[in-house]
C-alpha cells in the first residue's frame, strides 16, 4: 500500500454560545406557548431571525467546523 504525504488536519471547534444565550429547552418552551407574534419575538431575541423576519447569517450556513451535535446513529 502506498504511503501518502498528506496528513489529516483535525478541524477546529466552532464558536461557543455567549453567556446568557438561550438553551434549546428554554427556546422550545418559549415557542410552545404564546401567540405567533410572541414566537417571532422569541426568535428575534434568540438571534435566529433578524428584524425583517429573515434567518440570520449564522443559521443560513453553519460552516464547515466541527459541531457538538452527536451522530444520528449513536
Amino acid at each position: 500500500m502506498a504511503k501518502t504525504s498528506k496528513k489529516k488536519v483535525a478541524p477546529s471547534a466552532g464558536r461557543q454560545a455567549p453567556t446568557g444565550a438561550w438553551t434549546p429547552d428554554t427556546l422550545l418552551s418559549a415557542l410552545q406557548r404564546g401567540t405567533d407574534d410572541d414566537r417571532i419575538e422569541a426568535l428575534k431575541k434568540a438571534g435566529i431571525i433578524d428584524a425583517r423576519g429573515q434567518l440570520t447569517k449564522t443559521y443560513k450556513n453553519w460552516g464547515t467546523k466541527v459541531t457538538r451535535t452527536p451522530d444520528a446513529e449513536a
